[in-house]
């Protein structure tokens, strides 16, 4: 359950990173207000994907056991 909302909060804060440069263009909004937002969107990013790789190293690898069956 948390590692969906991680997973959530990482695609959203990409595709802000990724707005953020169409929305600068379209909208008459002020330099900063735009700055602001890109570095917010960027450094969001920046932690949950550091976040997804520690969870990542902190899990146990999946390892499938094969069950041999003398018959």
């Amino acid at each position: 359950m948390i590692a969906q909302i991680f997973n959530k909060l990482w695609k959203y804060s990409f595709l802000g990173c990724v707005l953020t440069v169409f929305i600068a263009s379209l909208l008459p909004l002020p330099d900063d207000i735009i700055k602001y937002m890109f570095v917010f969107f960027c450094s969001a990013f920046l932690f949950l994907t550091i976040v997804r790789l520690l969870f990542a190293m902190a899990a146990p690898p999946v390892v499938t056991v094969r069950i041999e069956r003398d018959d």
